[in-house]
Order: structure tokens, then C-alpha cells, then sequence
């Protein structure tokens, strides 16, 4: 479609607006369910971003222990993902062992 503000206008709302809301809604993948607990996986490539693309997760009846929110951790890979100019094996969070938990069986 032609949009009069020209292209980089139609990527912003595609990537930052409710063009984004829409693509990651409609990208809804179960990644794991049983039991009481189920994660919806929702994966979406955006405009000059690199690597495999940006997953939400949507987690229903999951416990997790907020202990690696307190100690730093998630900023020291958000930090080092900026630093390197978001390269990708600093792209993904590492918890530690037992922070998440439930029901479900993850699908490989």
C-alpha cells in the first residue's frame, strides 16, 4: 500500500504501533500446555532488525521466582545486548535453574 508520508512512516506503525500489536497477535503459537498451566509463543520479524525475530510470551498459570529480578541479571543482558549492538547471543535471558514452573511440557 502507498502511504503519502512515504516508507519510513508505514514501518512505524508496522513496527512500533498497532500494526505490531496485530502481527504478534496473529502469530500465536502453543509452545507448551498440559496440566494447569500454557504458553502461547507469538514471533515477529521487524523492519532492519536482525536475527530470528522478537517473541512474546503469554503465560497462563506459571509460577516464577522474581529471586534473578533482584540480583541484576535481566539488565546485564539487556545492557550487553546494547553494547554489542544486539548481538544475537545476547539477545535471550538465561534464569536460573527453578525460576519457572508448571504443569506444561514444552513442544521441541
Amino acid at each position: 500500500t502507498t502511504n503519502s508520508k512515504g516508507p519510513s512512516t508505514r514501518n512505524c506503525e508496522r513496527d512500533f504501533g498497532v500494526g505490531l500489536v496485530e502481527r504478534w497477535r496473529s502469530t500465536a503459537k502453543t509452545c507448551c500446555e498440559g496440566g494447569d498451566s500454557k504458553l502461547t509463543c507469538h514471533l515477529v520479524t521487524q523492519t532492519r532488525h536482525h536475527g530470528n525475530g522478537d517473541q512474546l510470551l503469554l503465560a497462563d498459570n506459571i509460577m516464577i521466582n522474581f529471586k534473578d529480578l533482584t540480583t541484576g541479571t535481566p539488565q546485564q543482558y539487556f545492557t550487553n545486548y546494547v553494547k554489542t549492538r544486539h548481538n544475537q547471543q545476547h539477545s535471550k535471558l538465561k534464569w536460573s535453574k527453578g525460576t519457572w514452573g508448571g504443569t506444561c511440557t514444552v513442544d521441541p
